[in-house]
């Protein structure tokens, strides 16, 4: 009898043993649970607050623009000018790195940032624009274009005849052009039908009867830049 109240309390004691170290077992693994389930909100909290660190930092204007890795940003630091207004000052941008601000008195502050070598974005009162950088203008993605004050778009003369698209819905046909050989060119498309001529090589005007205005446009590659401030892009390219 001695054996087995000895026997029962080494049962008791065994038991107790473990069931200790299970609840150790789920305390420790509870807590494990508990951080991975914090993880999930820790990162928008982290997106959502650069923004705000961008905008707080004080921008450094770079002489040969910013790099970040293994990119090389071109610089757009600087007073530029819309393509309509091309001798007046429409906005001032500052460039750190990838980021980029921009001031006007016109339209306030913005901020915006590199995401490729050659493009950026810029936020204005909460809407979004997309800028395509070349060597002496800006592209934007509403199909309008900025220069550097005081500046001209130098003409690259290529055959204008085809189809062409607006800026801001460059795979969409809205005009179809045709270059005549003594100089004269027509357009066709939903503007109606328009006649102009080259006034120099890759220079010309137009005139649409919908509009008493006549336009002049400049050929740069694969895009014609008119001196409205807006741009075409030519399709099939």
């Amino acid at each position: 009898m001695a054996g087995d109240g000895g026997s029962k309390t080494i049962t008791v004691a065994l038991i107790g043993a473990i069931a200790t170290i299970v609840v150790a077992l789920i305390g420790y693994y509870g807590q494990r649970q508990g951080k991975d389930k914090s993880s999930p909100t820790q990162s928008p909290t982290a997106v959502t607050s650069l923004p705000q660190a961008v905008a707080s930092a004080t921008p450094v204007r770079l002489s040969t623009g910013g790099n970040s890795g293994d990119i090389n940003y071109p610089n757009v630091s600087g007073a530029w000018a819309t393509g309509q207004d091309p001798d007046k000052t429409h906005y001032t941008i500052e460039q750190t790195g990838a980021s980029v601000t921009s001031s006007s008195d016109e339209y306030g502050y913005g901020q915006g940032k590199f995401y490729g070598r050659r493009n950026f974005n810029m936020t204005w009162r909460g809407d979004v624009f997309s800028a395509e950088v070349f060597d002496d203008h800006l592209d934007w993605t509403n199909g309008t274009y900025w220069v550097r004050p005081g500046t001209r778009l130098i003409a690259e003369p290529h055959n204008i005849s085809g189809d062409w698209a607006g800026g801001s819905s460059p795979e969409v046909r809205r005009w179809t052009l045709t270059e005549f050989p003594d100089h004269r060119v027509t357009s066709e498309g939903e503007s109606g039908s328009g006649e102009g001529h080259f006034v120099s090589e890759g220079r010309f005007t137009m005139n649409w009867p919908s509009n008493p205005t006549t336009f002049t446009a400049v050929m740069r590659g694969n895009r014609l830049y008119w001196d409205n401030g807006t741009y075409w892009v030519r399709l099939g390219n």
